[in-house]
C-alpha cells in the first residue's frame, strides 16, 4: 500500500470514535488530491459536503505532466517515485518555452486548487496544505494565495513574504509539505480557489519545472440556514473564466447575475454553430455555476456566451483530448 498524508483532524476522529457531525451540524469535509500519476489532478479523497475541482495549470502554456523522480525519505508519496510537473510548454511555433532570471511571480502563471461546498451548505476551512518542490533545480520560488473571488482579485497571501518559498531541489532533498492554519469561510454558492505562482530565479531554461504532491484543503460544512447565513447579492453581472482550460472532458463555468431573469448560456463551435444548450431558465439574482462536458466534441477552441436580460458576453474556452 502506498504511503499516504493524512489529515491529523481526520485520524483523531478516527481514534477516538468521533461522528462526522457534531451537536452544531457541523460535518468534517476535506479533499485530497495525491498528484502521483499521469492522470492524478482530478480528487483522490473526498469527506463530507465538498465538490472539489480538477487541479490544474493557468492556461496551456503552463501545464502538468507526470514525472518519475528519485523519491526521498521526506517526500509524502516516498515509493511512488512519480509526481507531477508543471512547467511553460509550447509557444505557438511549437517552440518550448523557457523560463529564468525571474526576480517575481509571473501573474498568468500558476496551478490552482479549488473547492466548494456542496449545494445547501457552507465550508469554514481551516487548513490548507501542498507539497512543493522544484524540479531540477533548487532556484524555484514560490507564493500561495487564496481567494473566494471567482476573478482573484485581492487574494490572501498564505505564505509569510510575498519574496517566495525557497523550494528545495526534488531528487537532492526532496518535497517539503507546508501547512497552513486559516480561518476561511466560504457560502453557499461560492468557492474556495487556492493559487501556486512559481518563479525560477537561475538561468533561462526550458528544463525546470514546479514539482506537486499530496494536496488537501479541509475543514467543516455547516447546512445554511435563512438565519446563520446572508446572501450577499453582486453588484454587477460578470462571467467568469470556465475551469479548467484548457479541459478534458469536463470544465466549471461560472456567473453572476445583478438582477433576476430570463438567462442563457449557450456554446458555440468556431463555426458558429451552437453545440450545448447549458442555461435556458429563468434565474435569480445572484452567483451560479454550471458543468460543461463535452465529451462528444472533438479538441478545439469553443465560445460560451450568456445572455441576461440586457447583459451579454462572450468567452473562449480550449478543449484538449
Amino acid at each position: 500500500m502506498k504511503a499516504r498524508l493524512i489529515n491529523s483532524f481526520l485520524v483523531l476522529m478516527f481514534l477516538f470514535g468521533v461522528s462526522a457531525s457534531n451537536v452544531f451540524g457541523q460535518t468534517a469535509a476535506s479533499a485530497n488530491w495525491y498528484l502521483d500519476q499521469a492522470d492524478s489532478t482530478s480528487p483522490n479523497v473526498i469527506i463530507g459536503n465538498l465538490s472539489p475541482n480538477y487541479v490544474a495549470g493557468s492556461d496551456s502554456f503552463f501545464f502538468a505532466k507526470y514525472y518519475a523522480f528519485t523519491a526521498q525519505p521526506t517526500d509524502p508519496l516516498v515509493g511512488d517515485s512519480y509526481g507531477i510537473a508543471w512547467w511553460p510548454g509550447y509557444d505557438a511555433s511549437n517552440t518550448k518555452i523557457s523560463w529564468g532570471l525571474e526576480t517575481a511571480q509571473k501573474s498568468g502563471r500558476y496551478v490552482q486548487l479549488a473547492v466548494s461546498p456542496k449545494a445547501g451548505n457552507s465550508f469554514s476551512a481551516d487548513t490548507i496544505s501542498i507539497c512543493l518542490a522544484g524540479g531540477g533545480t533548487g532556484l524555484m520560488r514560490a507564493n500561495l494565495y487564496y481567494s473566494t473571488d471567482p476573478q482573484f482579485f485581492n487574494p490572501t497571501l498564505l505564505n509569510p513574504s510575498d519574496t517566495g518559498l525557497v523550494l528545495t531541489h526534488a531528487t537532492n532533498v526532496g518535497l517539503t509539505q507546508y501547512i497552513y492554519p486559516v480561518t476561511i469561510q466560504v457560502n453557499n454558492g461560492q468557492s474556495l480557489y487556492v493559487r501556486i505562482f512559481p518563479w525560477y530565479t537561475g538561468s533561462m531554461s526550458n528544463s525546470k519545472y514546479l514539482v506537486t504532491q499530496d494536496a488537501y484543503i479541509a475543514g467543516t460544512t455547516t447546512p445554511v440556514t435563512a438565519v446563520k447565513e446572508t446572501t450577499v447579492l453582486p453588484k454587477v453581472y460578470s462571467l467568469a473564466q470556465n475551469y479548467p482550460n484548457p479541459f478534458n472532458p469536463s470544465t466549471l463555468i461560472s456567473f453572476s447575475l445583478e438582477k433576476a431573469g430570463m438567462t442563457k448560456l449557450d456554446v458555440y463551435n468556431l463555426l458558429g454553430q451552437k453545440v450545448a444548450s447549458l442555461v435556458n431558465a429563468n434565474l435569480a439574482a445572484g452567483q451560479h455555476s454550471v458543468n460543461f462536458n463535452a465529451d462528444n466534441l472533438p479538441s478545439g477552441m469553443y465560445i460560451y456566451t450568456l445572455n441576461s436580460g440586457s447583459f451579454s458576453v462572450t468567452k473562449k474556452m480550449v478543449l484538449l483530448k
